[in-house]
């Protein structure tokens, strides 16, 4: 009888009721505890990303000192911050042991690592059939923002300008909303879109992204609405999408039969795949920008987990409890909409815990955005204090450690890494304006408007 075997092993051999089944290469005529002078290591290291250990029946993989095997042939570095979810936000080694600090706009609070905003509460909103909800993170209070029929669809928002966008599927249109209550009537953006399943505002260079689950592509517009464009196509069932326009990365959701997530260049190029194994069905997706992380809500497996920006450092944050029978929305603090309950719930974003139902008997809750102007940076900046002098590497070397930046400064006697971020593509800095060129009948790209006289970064 043929059983499973993992690993570098293709089939095993039940060798009679109640013994433990013998593994055997896939090799022809080979028998059980037959040695082979096979090396599996030589070929292709064994498909082992570090270290490739030959053994009799053939082979494992190994990883260095400071690395652990994930999937049994890759390994990635150890990050005892992330964990353990010591530090909200930024962790730093001091003498052998772990220091927790705050990306600016942010308080630290003491004893307990955690930073939170600075400036007032945050707020939630969500979209419904009966329009869009408007929440405190605190779940204290409740107002409804914009009343009309314009679907559960997704919402993003740009800070800056006050302004909410939501897509109608149905319709195949997107719409932007005052937030500051000057006037509750959507106003029309663009029109004549497929069925809108995932919405996000870069607010460094003021565009649109939205996925378009009838032509199966990610596209991209000026939040003015004058133009658009394809950007990515071929995909089976795209739905959710993130943006982090400091770095120049895009993310999007593929809940087709190859289910899996992936990241892209703001133009879309330089593709690259963060999840494709232990996924059914993503059906939106929300990044923790100041940790690095991407969340996602799998309404098949019925979690909520995050994945390092670089695709590493996986971690399931929430399993089924009740309230995931349905996701619909999801942000990186973490907040999504359950349709089966008619609920907005929350979680702590490290281990699933503390969980509190904000808002119930919402009919139909679709996608929700929190909104607070600290989570939409125009550059990326972080303030050491003094006692970083007693780190084993230099000022500098903490700055490109932690953040993209483009210069060190001291500051009224503290370290400041201050930054203009990236412009269209990681790696590609700009210290003056980065200007989006992707409407044009060229390749779509980013460049870098330099001053007369200037030099580009």
């Amino acid at each position: 009888t043929l059983l499973p075997c993992t690993g570098a092993l293709t089939f095993c051999i039940e060798l009679s009721v109640g013994m433990v089944p013998e593994c055997s290469l896939n090799i022809p005529d080979a028998e059980p505890h037959q040695s082979t002078d096979r090396n599996e290591c030589l070929e292709d290291n064994g498909g082992c990303s570090h270290l490739c250990i030959d053994q009799p029946m053939g082979f494992v993989c190994d990883c260095p000192s400071g690395m652990r095997l994930i999937q049994d042939t890759q390994c990635e570095e150890i990050d005892e911050c992330l964990d353990t979810d010591l530090c909200s936000q930024v962790c730093v080694h001091v003498n052998g042991s772990f220091t927790c600090e705050c990306h600016a706009g942010y308080r630290k609070i003491p004893q307990m690592g955690e930073c939170r905003a600075e400036g007032e509460m945050g707020l939630v909103a969500l979209s419904s059939l009966e329009g869009v909800w408007q929440a405190d993170t605190a779940g204290s209070e409740h107002r409804l923002l914009a009343s009309g029929n314009l679907g559960y669809g997704p919402l993003a928002a740009f800070t800056a300008k006050h302004t909410l966008y939501w897509g109608d599927s149905k319709k195949g249109a997107i719409y932007g909303i005052s937030l500051d209550g000057s006037s509750q009537k959507p106003v029309l953006v663009l029109a004549g879109l497929g069925a809108v399943r995932g919405l996000a505002v870069d607010w460094f260079h003021e565009l649109l992204y939205w996925t378009d689950a009838s032509t199966c592509s990610i596209n991209v517009a000026p939040l003015s609405g004058s133009a658009q464009r394809l950007l990515v196509g071929g995909l089976s069932k795209p739905t959710g999408v993130a943006v982090e326009p400091v770095e120049g990365l895009l993310f999007w959701a593929d809940s087709g039969s190859s289910a899996r997530i992936e990241r892209a260049n703001l133009d879309g190029q330089d593709r690259m795949a963060l999840v494709t194994s232990a996924i059914q069905n993503p059906v939106a997706i929300s990044l923790d920008i100041p940790r690095h992380l991407l969340y996602w809500v799998d309404s098949g497996l019925r979690t909520i987990s995050r994945v390092g920006l670089d695709g590493h450092h996986r971690k399931t944050v929430l399993e089924s409890n009740g309230y995931l029978d349905k996701p619909f929305g999801l942000t990186g603090q973490v907040f999504w909409t359950d349709k089966e309950t008619h609920s907005l719930c929350s979680v702590d974003k490290h281990n699933g815990t503390s969980f509190r139902v904000l808002l119930s008997n919402v009919r139909s809750p679709g996608g929700l955005v929190v909104i607070h102007p600290v989570l939409q940076p125009k550059g990326t900046s972080l303030i050491l204090h003094s006692y970083a002098q007693k780190l084993t590497f230099s000022f500098y070397e903490i700055c490109f450690r932690l953040i993209s930046l483009w210069y060190v400064m001291y500051l009224y006697g503290v370290l400041v890494c201050a930054g203009q971020g990236v412009c269209g593509r990681p790696g590609h800095v700009c210290p003056f304006q980065c200007e989006p060129r992707l409407f044009g009948v060229d390749l779509p790209h980013f460049f870098c408007l330099v001053p007369k006289g200037g030099v580009e970064g």
